[in-house]
């Protein structure tokens, strides 16, 4: 199978926070989604899901349950990225957390990428530290080119430096790279305990 390079970036920050990776065609869609979260150091244990075209694709925790309520539900680890059949300038999206409300795209740049020995993802360029926790935060901080931002528990502006303590602008290849070897199989195995959420009837 071939490998894909794909641009994975969230709401319509394709410049400022996304990563560029380059995947095994056999990756099955759950060790993709176990891969973006921890490249995009999300909080683990949320659901996500994949969507396309009129295609739901879930995790085993909610597959029962989906699949319950629409046939059409399918499930992530049955199915190898390469059998999307998507090329270059294809896009997916992915979505992740509290009410599925973090969304990245996932577009497809090469879909016959050129890479010795693949077998999970490896990092090829990115920007922006990770997903914060608060979503509205995160915006400000994507959006916003002074050194504040406004925070309405406070109702004032505040310095950046004092309400977020990371460099969000930082982005180191290797040491990503190395954060996301030693979590997948954390990650693989935290999501493997989560109960399954019953079926609707």
């Amino acid at each position: 199978m071939n490998n894909f390079l794909i641009k994975v970036y969230f709401e319509n920050y394709r410049d400022k926070f996304y990563r560029d990776i380059i995947i095994p065609g056999r990756m099955t869609l759950d060790k993709l989604a176990y891969s973006l979260i921890a490249i995009f150091k999300a909080q683990p244990g949320y659901l996500y899901s994949f969507t396309f075209s009129d295609r739901r694709i879930v995790s085993r925790v909610d597959y029962k349950f989906c699949k319950s309520l629409d046939e059409r539900y399918e499930l992530d680890s049955d199915i190898p990225f390469a059998a999307l059949n998507l090329h270059s300038g294809d896009a997916i999206k992915f979505s992740y957390g509290p009410s599925l409300s973090y969304e990245f795209t996932i577009e497809i740049l090469d879909d016959n990428a050129k890479c010795d020995a693949l077998s999970s993802a490896k990092i090829v360029s990115g920007a922006g530290y990770g997903m914060l926790f608060n979503l509205a935060t995160m915006r400000q901080i994507l959006n916003d080119e002074d050194d504040v931002i406004y925070m309405p528990i406070l109702d004032r502006k505040v310095a950046k430096k004092d309400c977020v303590q990371i460099d969000f602008d930082k982005f180191i290849v290797d040491t990503y790279q190395n954060e996301l070897e030693e979590e997948m199989p954390l990650l693989e195995e935290g999501y493997l305990n989560l109960p399954e959420k019953l079926s609707a009837y």
